[in-house]
């Protein structure tokens, strides 16, 4: 979501919402624990070794998806603000990571529009390039030239 307020730029992340953050971190919990509970459970001082190595690597690949869900459930938000007189600043706001970083105006590259196919038909994606960072990339566009006045926008006010 972009939106403007006296002329800073802030670039927002639409939330998950509580209900899917709940059913992440449950689902987490019962493939990280029940899953490896029910093959450690069938283990006896007499099962094979390849049986052992098969039980270990069930209980490693449950653990680490079980830690993924749960990891997905506690994301952050992040947001970024353009102000124009100011740096931009990255603000990550969740459960696990609260911080703000500011990001100066030359690590920056220009903002660029490309389209990108679906079911649904093309729809426009704004790239925002940041030298350190991951690329970001906003999809709250109902057309082009939409995308584009955006990026316009973002330009100058990053050129500011």
């Amino acid at each position: 979501m972009l939106t403007m307020d006296q002329g800073c730029i802030t670039c927002r992340q639409t939330p998950l919402p509580p209900a899917l953050r709940l059913f992440s971190g449950f689902l987490g919990i019962g493939i990280g624990t029940v899953i490896p509970a029910a093959w450690i459970s069938n283990v006896t001082a007499a099962t094979p070794a390849p049986v052992l190595l098969l039980v270990a690597l069930v209980t490693a690949v449950s653990v680490a998806s079980g830690v993924f869900l749960i990891g997905v459930g506690l994301v952050s938000i992040t947001e970024l603000r353009i102000d124009p007189l100011g740096a931009a600043t990255r603000i990550r706001r969740g459960p696990l990571l609260n911080d703000s970083v500011p990001i100066p105006r030359s690590a920056f590259g220009p903002p660029e529009v490309v389209m990108r196919d679906s079911e649904d038909g093309p729809f426009p994606i704004l790239r925002l390039p940041v030298q350190g960072h991951p690329r970001m990339e906003f999809t709250c566009f109902d057309t082009r030239a939409e995308a584009e006045a955006w990026r316009d926008v973002i330009a100058r006010a990053l050129r500011a």
